[in-house]
């Protein structure tokens, strides 16, 4: 790929802080339900294809089954002992919860989730109490593993041709299948459990947002030079604008959103219409970082939030059912909903600051040992 500018391989802050912002509306969603929450999941595998793609577009990979798995294994490695860490922590307390109705049919199915979770098979199961099943962020990284096996092998039809209006394409093309697969699911009359496997959580079908980061960050690439020389005042109002409107926007889709539940038919096309075209629009404003909402977030502590929103996003849904369980009830000050948000968002933080520290460190320490070899 020929790019028509240089672009240094330095991270981009503001994208930590849309990462941010993404976790906390997913964790709002654990936390009270809010459907925003389906936005940031949205955010998420569209900031994932743009970031591996920014990440690798000099690189050249080799792909082949055997070794696309080991790199799927590297990206996802560092939160795997978490992962088996929570679930065995969702185990407990759902034995603790349901001792009394544990039968052995019971017995059986916590056995058959605890399987597809260790090798991270759930999102492959079209079967909400299984999906969802634990730790129930985890089909995320379910589904992440099989992104980043597909990864070597889409990297480069990304960047086999030079041209943004190809990207532009690709682009309409992954939205035009995924309205398809929509109105086919609608024709069989799909039930929504299947609707939202097939459109929320299957890999296959998260692969269209996936391309889609990827695609854009191929176009950022490529055209970066070109808006690092408008730096007039009007160029900045004129992006502010836009990011304003797709707020707005993101507002209102998440209105329809919340209207639709229960209306016939718009379980097939929700996920799609609403928040894909918008969080793309996200991603790449709050990579340029020339409006006023992504300079105003991009501070340093919502950028450090951003960084270890990975270690949060597995850990928060635990500690929100934990507390939940022994804390919510206990006393009227911890039953208030303000005070839950700032205790689990706190502990969330204060715990995946930890693990960050731990991993940091770790890094630190191997790299000293490789050096002195």
């Amino acid at each position: 790929m020929e790019s028509t500018c240089s672009v240094k391989d330095n991270k981009i802050a503001s994208i930590q802080s849309l990462r941010a912002c993404a976790f906390l509306t997913v964790f709002i969603l654990h936390l009270e339900g809010a459907t925003i929450g389906v936005w940031g999941v949205s955010v998420f595998f569209i900031l994932s294809g743009f970031i591996m793609f920014y990440a690798y577009r000099n690189r050249n990979l080799e792909s082949g089954f055997e070794k696309n798995i080991l790199f799927a294994f590297r990206k996802i490695k560092k939160l795997y002992l978490l992962h088996i860490i929570t679930m065995i922590l969702a185990v407990v307390i759902e034995v603790y919860m349901y001792f009394d109705y544990i039968a052995p049919n019971n017995v059986r199915d916590i056995y058959e989730r605890i399987v597809l979770n260790t090798f991270l098979m759930q999102s492959w199961m079209p079967d909400q109490n299984i999906f969802f099943s634990l730790n129930g962020v985890s089909w995320y990284l379910s589904t992440s593993l099989f992104l980043y096996f597909m990864f070597p092998y889409i990297i480069n039809r990304v960047k086999k041709y030079n041209s943004i209006f190809v990207s532009f394409i690709k682009i309409s093309m992954i939205l035009s299948v995924q309205i398809v697969v929509g109105i086919i699911l609608g024709r069989l009359n799909a039930t929504e459990e299947i609707a939202k496997w097939v459109t929320y959580i299957m890999p296959i079908y998260r692969i269209g947002d996936f391309y889609i980061g990827m695609v854009i960050g191929y176009i950022f690439i490529n055209k970066k030079c070109l808006f690092d020389s408008l730096s007039k005042p009007y160029f900045g109002i004129f992006i502010s604008a836009v990011e304003v409107l797709i707020l707005v926007l993101t507002v209102i889709a998440n209105k329809i959103y919340d209207d639709s539940i229960g209306v016939p038919g718009s379980i097939y096309f929700k996920f799609t219409l609403l928040y894909t075209p918008l969080s793309t629009m996200a991603v790449y404003l709050f990579a340029l970082n020339k409006g006023i909402i992504s300079k105003l977030l991009t501070n340093k502590l919502v950028i450090y939030i951003g960084e270890i929103s990975g270690f949060a996003f597995i850990t928060h849904f635990i500690i929100i059912r934990y507390y939940n369980e022994f804390l919510y009830n206990k006393h009227f000050i911890l039953s208030n909903s303000w005070t839950r948000f700032v205790i689990c968002l706190g502990f969330t933080i204060l715990v995946s600051h930890i693990l960050n520290d731990l991993s940091i460190r770790k890094n630190i320490t191997k790299n000293s040992t490789v050096c002195r070899i």
